[in-house]
C-alpha cells in the first residue's frame, strides 16, 4: 500500500507537536514548578535586601560609591567644541587693563563690550556679572536692556537674613544693573548647588528667591514678599535660544558635560574692547562666529571668586551656565532614575541571581562565578545605559552581595542535606 504525501505531512507534524509538548512539560516541571517553589523561598530575602539598599540610599550611604562612577561617566563624555555657545571671559589681564583692578566693575567696558557684540548678531547675549552696585544707576544702559534689546542679566541673590541654620539658605533678590532693571524676565539666577563632597554636578530650572527687586534712586528696598522662585540664568538663555526647551520638565538636574571648560570656544574682553573702554571693530571671522550663536559673558579674575571644583576640573561660572545651557540643548540634562523604576530593578537584579543558583544548581562554582561577575557587569553596564538614556545609578551592587550570600547559605543547606542523606544511605 502507497502512503500518500499528506499523511506523512501530518505525521511529521504530530510527532513535531509531541515533541515540543513534551519539551514544554519538562520545563514546565524544571522552571514553573521547580524554580517557583526555589524563588518563592528566595523571594523574602530579595524584598529585605530591596528595602534595605533603599533604606542605605536614603540615609545617604551610598552616595560615595553612585558619584565615583558618574563622575567617571562623565569624564567619559566626548570632547567636542559646542556649536552653539560662545564665551566671552574678563580675564585677569583685562581686569588689570579694563578695569584697573577695581571692584565693582565700571560699567563703561561692560556696556562697550555688550554693543559691539550685538552688531555682529547673536541669537542671544546673557551677561553673568554682579551688576548690583549702584554705580550703574548712574550710567547710560537703556541701549542694552529691553525692549530696545534681548540681552539677559545675571540676578546675583544674596543669601537671606532670614535663613534658618539646617535648613537650605534663601536667597533674596538683589539690585540688577544697579536697579536700572527691574523686568524679570529679562533676569535669571546664575545659582550652582554643591554635593556633600564639595563638587558641583547639578543645575537647577528655577531658584527659590525673596524679597523685591530694588529700583534705582528710589532708597530702600520695597517690602519683602511671600518666597517665590525666578529661572536660573541658563534656563532662560536655552529657552530663548530655543523656546521648545520651555516646555520640558525643569526640576534639578545633573550636568551631562559635553567637556571640560575647553569645550567651549572663548575670547578674552580685550578683543572687543579697548583699554579706554570703548568698543573695537568686529572683524569678518568674529561676526561669523556670533552671529546667531548664544554669547555669554562672565569673569575669570580672581576678585570675582567664582570658580567651583567639578568632576571634569574646576570651571568658572560663566562656563557652568555654558554647561548647563549645553546640557538643557541636548536632552535636558541627566536625571536621577525614579525611586519605584529603581526598586524594580533591584528586584530584577535579585531574581536574576536567585535564577542563577537555580539553574546550575548541580554546578555551585559555576553559579558563583557568574554571580561574581554579575556584581561589576550588571552595576556598571545597567548604569552606563541609564546614563545615556538621561537617568544614573542603578544600586545593583547591594542587592547581587546580598543575595549572592543568600543563595551560597542555601546552597551549603542543600549541600548538609544530601550528605546526611548519603550517610544514612551508607549505613543501610
Amino acid at each position: 500500500m502507497t502512503l500518500r504525501p499528506g499523511w506523512r505531512i501530518k505525521s511529521a507534524a504530530r510527532a513535531t507537536f509531541r515533541a515540543v509538548r513534551r519539551a514544554a512539560r519538562q520545563l514546565w516541571i524544571r522552571y514553573g514548578q521547580g524554580f517557583g517553589r526555589h524563588y518563592l523561598r528566595a523571594l523574602p530575602w530579595i524584598i529585605v535586601f530591596t528595602l534595605s539598599v533603599h533604606v542605605l540610599e536614603h540615609v545617604g550611604a551610598l552616595v560615595g560609591a553612585e558619584t565615583v562612577w558618574l563622575d567617571t561617566l562623565l569624564r567619559q563624555s566626548r570632547r567636542q567644541m559646542s556649536q552653539d555657545i560662545f564665551i566671552v571671559e574678563i580675564s585677569e589681564s583685562d581686569y588689570r587693563s579694563l578695569f584697573r583692578s577695581t571692584s565693582p566693575l565700571d560699567p563703561r567696558p561692560v556696556v562697550a563690550l555688550v554693543r559691539t557684540i550685538l552688531t555682529a548678531s547673536p541669537a542671544v547675549v546673557a551677561v553673568d556679572l554682579d551688576t548690583s552696585d549702584a554705580v550703574w544707576c548712574h550710567y547710560d544702559v537703556a541701549v542694552i536692556t529691553p525692549p530696545a534689546s534681548t540681552v539677559l542679566w545675571a540676578q546675583v541673590p544674596t543669601a537671606s537674613d532670614e535663613s534658618v541654620a539646617g535648613e537650605a539658605e534663601t536667597l533674596e533678590l538683589a539690585p540688577v544693573l544697579g536697579g536700572a532693571l527691574v523686568d524679570k524676565q529679562a533676569m535669571g539666577v546664575p545659582v550652582f548647588p554643591f554635593d556633600r563632597d564639595g563638587l558641583v554636578r547639578r543645575y537647577l530650572s528655577d531658584i527659590p528667591v525673596t524679597g523685591e527687586l530694588k529700583r534705582c534712586r528710589l532708597g530702600s528696598a520695597s517690602a519683602k514678599g511671600a518666597a517665590r522662585s525666578m529661572k536660573s540664568l541658563s534656563r532662560l538663555v536655552a529657552q530663548t535660544y530655543r523656546p521648545a526647551v520651555a516646555r520640558e520638565p525643569g526640576g534639578e538636574r545633573i550636568f551631562n558635560f559635553a567637556g571640560d571648560r575647553y569645550h567651549f570656544l572663548i575670547n578674552d574682553a580685550r578683543d572687543f574692547v579697548n583699554e579706554r573702554g570703548e568698543a573695537l571693530p568686529l572683524n569678518d571671522r568674529q561676526k561669523q562666529q556670533l552671529a546667531g550663536k548664544i554669547v555669554l559673558i562672565g569673569g575669570n579674575f580672581r576678585a570675582a571668586r567664582d570658580v567651583y571644583p567639578t568632576p571634569v576640573g574646576p570651571m568658572r561660572g560663566v562656563e557652568l551656565v555654558a554647561s548647563a545651557v549645553e546640557s538643557d540643548l541636548n536632552g535636558g540634562g541627566i536625571r536621577e532614575l525614579n525611586i519605584w523604576l529603581a526598586r524594580l530593578a533591584d528586584l530584577f537584579a535579585g531574581s536574576l541571581i536567585t535564577w542563577v543558583y537555580f539553574h546550575w544548581e548541580r554546578r555551585p562554582r559555576v553559579a558563583f562565578r557568574l554571580s561574581i561577575l554579575a556584581i561589576p557587569l550588571l552595576s556598571m553596564s545597567a548604569s552606563f545605559v541609564a546614563y545615556k538614556s538621561y537617568a544614573y545609578w542603578f544600586s545593583f551592587a547591594p542587592i547581587v552581595i546580598g543575595m549572592l550570600i543568600h543563595q551560597l547559605y542555601e546552597q551549603s543547606k542543600l549541600s548538609a542535606r544530601l550528605e546526611a542523606f548519603h550517610a544514612r544511605d551508607s549505613g543501610n
